[in-house]
């Protein structure tokens, strides 16, 4: 007789017993089974949560690049400070900070021309002498409480038409003490006079309205400090 050899269980997939006039069907074996809507649900909440993990980490830890601050005091957590050569009735800025310019990364605001390039533009009128930004920006001087008076121009650089509009303010030592209603391309300037006697830091500050800073380019022009 002719011995028959034993075939292990792993060796081929087990044949149910088919049904009439059909093939055999063929059983899974455990390496072919599909996972069920159970368990694929249960991956892809473990992956949401990771992801709203590492989304509330980045905000909460931050770089202080990332987080923006009213103030100018030593040692705030503000944004990035970029050095700024301004001489204004020979006081010159401390730093400044621009959210963005032609490098298409946030640094330095242009002097004596708006955030592009060309000159200030405030509704038809060119401006010689100012700052041009892309809101939110910051400009810092520090006066030392040896100023009396600051004054100047603001308004909406022509080049920005396709933004919403810019808000500016005045922060003396950190507290606003003046702020423009939100202006658009084709508002005249708006004159700022403010005492800043006994003021040690002057912040110029120009924010976007709405909160959305695309094409929100601001300028100050015919800036003065009187002692």
């Amino acid at each position: 007789m002719k011995k028959v050899k034993k075939k292990s269980a792993g060796s081929r997939r087990k044949a149910s017993t088919p049904p009439q006039g059909g093939m055999p069907l063929m059983e899974p074996t455990p390496q072919e089974q599909v996972p069920s809507t159970q368990e694929r649900s249960g991956k892809g909440s473990r992956w949401i949560g990771f992801l709203v993990l590492v989304l509330v980490s980045w905000f909460l830890f931050a770089p202080p690049g990332q987080k923006f601050d009213l103030s100018c005091t030593p040692g705030s957590p503000s944004f990035k400070k970029f050095d700024f050569e301004y001489v204004v009735d020979g006081i010159p800025a401390a730093w400044a900070y621009s959210d963005w310019t032609p490098s298409g990364k946030p640094g330095a605001p242009f002097a004596d021309r708006n955030i592009m390039g060309p000159n200030l533009t405030i509704r038809g009128k060119v401006y010689e002498k100012g700052v041009g930004v892309q809101a939110p920006s910051r400009i810092c001087f520090r006066l030392g409480r040896k100023v009396s008076k600051f004054s100047c121009r603001v308004g909406m650089d022509v080049n920005g038409k396709q933004g919403e509009g810019v808000v500016f303010s005045l922060l003396a030592d950190g507290k606003e003490v003046l702020k423009t209603q939100g202006l658009t391309w084709d508002k005249d300037p708006v004159l700022l006079q403010a005492n800043v006697q006994g003021v040690k830091n002057l912040v110029l500050a120009c924010d976007p309205v709405g909160g959305f800073s695309s094409w929100c380019q601001g300028d100050w022009v015919d800036l003065k400090f009187e002692r």
